[in-house]
């Protein structure tokens, strides 16, 4: 009886041994999934800012060349007053520079004359070839230029739109 009591004990000795054992394991497997968790976290995290870094690299790249393009436009501007030789001419090169940077399918240039307080359109261009302008050789105020615009509009209807949109 004294023998399978300590066979018993031996037993339960080594049951418990083995108990711990797999606690340990156990552990050391929670251990190693919470390090892998983090690694995957921090992965994830790098990851990203990479891409945040990318993405601001790009929009660099695009405000730069889209800066260049200006520069290049203002030359070209520049290098047209000094080699046209009417203003027709210019606006036309003006209108063309312009192509490279902007949406120029409906563009005018318009003047102001200070002394006469007059607005004149110097250069139209529109896809639409239907649009027109008129030149008034004065200001005769906003009615007077509202009856010459209609006098002069063809069509099956006439709209009026003023500056503020109404």
């Amino acid at each position: 009886l004294e023998q399978k009591i300590k066979v018993l004990e031996k037993k339960a000795a080594a049951g418990e041994t083995l108990e711990k054992e797999y606690q340990k394991q156990n552990k050391n497997l929670i251990d190693t999934n919470k390090s892998l968790e983090k690694a995957i976290l921090q992965a994830n995290q790098i990851a990203a800012e990479a891409e945040i870094k990318t993405y601001k690299l790009e929009l660099e790249i695009q405000q730069r060349l889209h800066s260049e393009n200006i520069n290049k436009t203002l030359f070209k501007i520049s290098n047209a007053i000094n080699i046209t030789e009417s203003l027709e001419e210019l606006f036309k090169e003006i209108h063309v520079a312009l192509l490279g940077i902007m949406e120029v399918s409906n563009f005018f240039i318009a003047l102001y004359d200070k002394k006469n307080d007059l607005v004149s359109f110097s250069y139209l261009a529109d896809k639409d070839k239907k649009v027109k302008y008129l030149n008034l050789s004065r200001n005769f105020g906003h009615q007077a230029a509202l009856s010459a615009g209609l006098k002069h509009a063809s069509g099956n209807a006439v709209i009026s739109m003023d500056c503020d949109l109404q």
